[in-house]
């Protein structure tokens, strides 16, 4: 009697065990690829919702911009320019490393990502110095274009300015908005939006 009620002790935390592993790897949601065209592939974490996209940097049409990502269902349209950079040589080297392919040329560039999400386009402009290793010098002029929305703050910084190996260069906007129609607000919405560059020059653009 007392080996059985102690089997089944140990079958109930063998049970337990088992639960808990699993809930900690539902919790622990990794990002998977959920999408693959012209160059650019999306990456997504269901559980959190953030995305990111590995972007191709050949794909720059002949004014050296590129959309990124665009969902007509959620209004979302995700870009980046190459304001001005010394060379435009290396934007057009093949990588395929996990970031984007090709990288920044050595000497100063000037990049705008911009981000469109429910009535609000948000854009801000970063210098990097491409040269290994990587760095953004400066942040500034965020530009807000909002049809039907009103954006209550909003901060730009440079999280991290010297990529290493294994840390990313960071610049980042964090902002949050209402969305109004016929003088009724129609929800509340916040954000935020980056742009990575690796010790090499390569860039990664995230959102949620």
């Amino acid at each position: 009697m007392k080996r059985r009620k102690k089997l089944c002790m140990i079958i109930m935390s063998l049970c337990m065990a088992i639960g808990l592993s699993i809930s900690s790897t539902k919790a622990i949601e990794t990002f998977k690829l959920v999408e693959e065209s012209d160059g650019v592939k999306i990456y997504k974490n269901k559980l959190t919702k953030e995305m990111y996209a590995d972007i191709d940097l050949t794909q720059l049409d002949h004014t050296r911009k590129m959309t990124v990502y665009h969902n007509d269902t959620n209004g979302i349209r995700i870009g980046i320019d190459i304001m001005d950079a010394a060379s435009f040589k290396k934007l057009h080297s093949e990588q395929t490393t996990g970031w984007s392919s090709g990288t920044l040329p050595e000497g100063l560039s000037t990049l705008r990502p911009h981000i469109s999400d429910g009535g609000l386009e948000a854009s801000f402009y970063v210098d990097v110095i491409g040269n290994y290793p990587a760095r953004i010098m400066n942040t500034y002029t965020p530009i807000f274009k909002k049809a039907q929305a009103t954006v209550n703050n909003y901060e730009v910084n440079v999280t991290t300015e010297q990529s290493q190996k294994d840390l990313p260069a960071r610049a980042e906007l964090t902002y949050n908005y209402t969305v109004k129609k016929f003088g009724f607000v129609l929800g509340s919405h916040a954000g935020y939006f980056t742009l990575e560059v690796n010790a090499v020059g390569q860039i990664r653009l995230s959102w949620a």
